[in-house]
């Protein structure tokens, strides 16, 4: 095994391809990406296909497997289980100034989906990538990375240099095409911005049962999330506290995060740049890739080297 491997960023898809490569340590100062925000800013879901299977009986993580229920709002309280291409580019207005409609938007037009679960009923996503990034833990390097040379090879962490073998890059292609000293690509990622609600309103109560997560093209609120215990809102606007006790939808605010670079657009679907492997969303600027996708690459892999 070649000891000069490295992932950049240690974030779900950098612990996924860590898993699958052994021989392969991970680059990131602060592991888990956006799991480690104050809240989960909206869904985070490990869907139910013959590879998350493979995947999660690998980790030997016992799960249930449950199926949640997404809804469409044109208002922001009648609730459909359908969204039709007019919502679909009204939404797609809405969150990216362009009525362009990719097969990947709005969870990909589905409205059941098999999700694992742990026994009492908790979305799993959170607790898989917890526990890989313990079972990594002697194979992370806790560093930001400065520069990358490819043609000496060397990667520059902080104050020191490291010479590489093959890297795989799971980080935002803006950043990896600033590390490598190459021009702007002027990709720019749309920003969200999320607020954490108590349940208060009875009518989410209700709606609670039903679905787990709802978009909306009403103008105030773009999608709401129910988690067990709170709600999750996410606007398009930066969310501004404007009264002493503030509520979305007569839920009381609880906490709230702005401006996170979230949305891309316009996917390309980049897959390589100057002998590196891109391996994700941001890295490969292609919104159809997900958890689910990353861990298929990688068992589609296995398959076809038995």
């Amino acid at each position: 095994m070649r000891k000069n491997n490295y992932i950049l960023g240690g974030g779900p898809a950098g612990l996924i391809a860590a898993f699958y490569n052994p021989e392969f340590q991970i680059i990131d100062k602060n592991p888990m990406g956006q799991l480690n925000l104050p809240f989960v800013p909206g869904p985070r879901i490990l869907k139910v296909d013959e590879y998350s299977k493979k995947f999660i009986e690998r980790l030997h993580i016992p799960y249930f497997i449950k199926t949640i229920h997404v809804g469409y709002s044109h208002d922001g309280k009648n609730v459909v289980d359908e969204a039709d291409r007019q919502f679909k580019q009204n939404y797609s207005q809405i969150t990216r100034g362009t009525t362009k409609i990719e097969d990947s938007f709005l969870s990909s037009g589905e409205n059941k989906i098999e999700v694992f679960a742990s026994e009492n009923g908790d979305d799993l996503y959170y607790k898989v990538f917890a526990i890989l990034t313990d079972l990594l833990k002697d194979r992370i390097i806790g560093a930001n990375v400065s520069d990358i040379n490819t043609k000496d090879r060397l990667i520059g962490l902080d104050r020191t240099e490291f010479l590489y073998d093959n890297v795989i890059s799971t980080l935002n292609i803006n950043i990896m095409f600033k590390l490598l000293g190459l021009q702007d690509l002027g990709l720019v990622a749309l920003k969200k911005h999320f607020v954490q609600c108590s349940y208060d309103n009875q009518h989410d109560i209700e709606l609670a049962k039903k679905y787990h997560y709802i978009y909306s093209t009403d103008g105030i609120y773009t999608r709401k999330t129910y988690f067990k215990d709170y709600i999750v809102y996410e606007f398009v606007e930066p969310y501004v506290e404007i009264a002493e006790n503030p509520t979305v939808h007569s839920n009381k605010v609880l906490k709230h995060i702005n401006n996170i670079p979230i949305q891309i657009n316009n996917s390309i679907d980049f897959r390589n740049v100057q002998g590196i492997d891109l391996v994700g969303r941001f890295a490969q600027w292609n919104h159809s890739i997900k958890a689910n996708e990353i861990i298929a690459k990688y068992e589609r892999q296995i398959s076809r080297n038995i």
